[in-house]
C-alpha cells in the first residue's frame, strides 16, 4: 500500500488513538509485570477498506515497543507496559515519536488500553478520558479507573486486530520492509 493511499485512513485512526493521550501520568513509574508474549507480533485491521498494521515487539522482559501504523512515513512509537491494580488487563503506553518527526508527545504522553487475545484476534479498547478524568498522581487515575469499572462508557469503541501470519514457507525469502520516512536514498 502506498503511504499516499494510508494518509486518510492514518488521520481517522490517529485522531481516535490520540485523542486518549489526555494523561500526564504513568500508572507504572517502571515496568513491573512480564510481558504477554501473546501480545508480540504484527496486527492488522481493516479501516476504510484498507489494511492497517499495528507491530509489538518485546522490548525487554517487562517492556513492549509498539509502532503503529507500522510500515508507514507516520508510524508513531510507544513503549508499553503492563499495568497492576485493575481487575482486567491493562496497559500502559507512552507515546514518545513519530518516524516523520512530527508529533509530539511531551505534554500528555500517557493512554490505556484493556486487551484480550481470543485466538488470533487482538481485542483492545482506549480508556475513555471523558469518563476518567486526567488526575495529577498515579494513585487518583487507578482509583478513577477502578470507580468506573462498571460504567459503560469506561471505554471508547472496541478495535479488533488479526494476527498476521507468517508466511507458510519457512524458507521463503524475507520481504524487506520500507524503509522509514527520510531515509530513502
Amino acid at each position: 500500500m502506498k503511504p499516499a493511499t494510508l494518509r486518510p485512513v492514518f488521520g481517522w485512526f490517529a485522531a481516535v488513538l490520540l485523542a486518549g493521550c489526555d494523561y500526564t501520568v504513568p500508572l507504572a513509574e517502571k515496568p513491573e509485570t512480564q510481558i504477554d508474549t501473546a501480545l508480540v507480533g504484527q496486527w492488522q485491521i481493516t479501516l476504510d477498506g484498507k489494511d492497517v498494521r499495528l507491530s509489538v515487539l518485546a522490548l525487554a522482559a517487562d517492556e513492549y515497543l509498539v509502532a503503529y501504523p507500522s510500515g508507514t512515513p507516520d508510524t508513531l512509537y510507544a513503549r508499553a507496559c503492563l499495568c497492576q491494580g485493575t481487575e482486567f488487563a491493562l496497559v500502559q503506553l507512552r507515546w514518545f515519536g513519530s518516524a516523520n518527526a512530527r508529533a509530539d508527545f511531551s505534554a500528555h504522553p500517557y493512554q490505556y488500553a484493556a486487551y484480550g487475545i481470543e485466538g488470533d484476534t487482538l481485542v483492545a479498547r482506549l480508556i475513555n478520558p471523558e469518563v476518567v478524568k486526567p488526575a495529577q498522581t498515579a494513585a487518583a487515575l487507578l482509583s478513577a479507573i477502578k470507580a468506573n469499572n462498571t460504567n459503560p462508557d469506561l471505554f471508547r469503541s472496541e478495535l479488533r486486530f488479526t494476527r498476521v501470519k507468517p508466511p507458510a514457507d519457512p524458507h521463503a525469502p524475507l520481504a524487506r520492509p520500507p524503509l522509514p520516512a527520510g531515509w530513502e536514498k
